[in-house]
């Protein structure tokens, strides 16, 4: 299974043909019912980016939901006096049994990661924390940082959705913190 073709945030792992396999108790099994679809700027909207962010943001683009079981939406921030220019901000909403399962097997601990020709490689690199009373993971994938040293990526999993807030500064550092994008997170899951 490609992880790549998964998720957005695993990207990275695809292009150097990363795959993985797990037996896991996963929180939703095929046979489940799978949530309604949901438009993610319903669960966090443009003036509740803007204020968790606290920075001058326009945007809301591409609120809509897409083929593949899942819905987006790009805003983008200019802070005042920042030399590295614009940053953007995506939020994006999953359902479904491929998202959700995916996403538990990977924070588990058990899935294997190894090469397409079986050789095993290291599993991407998370760090948890808590956002809004659910676990939630920062993506430290060595990868995507390397691709894009401003990147920051942060994913957490509630009620049958996955909701993921991932900024980057077009150049230079990172321009938002963590505590902003948690806020942004925290915003969505309180909604679901």
């Amino acid at each position: 299974m490609q992880a790549g073709k998964l998720l957005p945030f695993i990207v990275a792992l695809a292009t150097t043909g990363a795959a993985f396999s797990a037996c896991s108790n996963s929180a939703q099994s095929a046979g489940d019912p799978t949530p309604s679809p949901r438009n993610v700027c319903s669960v966090v909207n443009f003036q509740q980016v803007k204020t968790a962010l606290g920075e001058p943001t326009t945007g809301g683009i591409g609120c809509k939901i897409a083929p593949g079981s899942q819905s987006s939406a790009l805003y983008i921030v200019q802070i005042p006096g920042e030399q590295s220019g614009p940053t953007t901000v995506e939020t994006h909403l999953y359902w479904g049994y491929r998202a959700t399962h995916t996403f538990t097997v990977i924070h588990s601990g058990h899935a294997k990661w190894t090469t397409s020709q079986g050789a095993p490689i290291p599993p991407p690199k998370y760090d948890a924390v808590t956002v809004a009373g659910v676990p939630a993971y920062w993506n430290l994938n060595e990868a995507a940082v390397s691709e894009s040293p401003s990147l920051q990526s942060i994913e957490a999993m509630k009620n049958g959705f996955l909701v993921t807030v991932s900024s980057n500064a077009l150049s230079g550092p990172p321009t938002l913190s963590r505590k902003q994008l948690e806020k942004v997170l925290a915003v969505a899951l309180t909604s679901l």
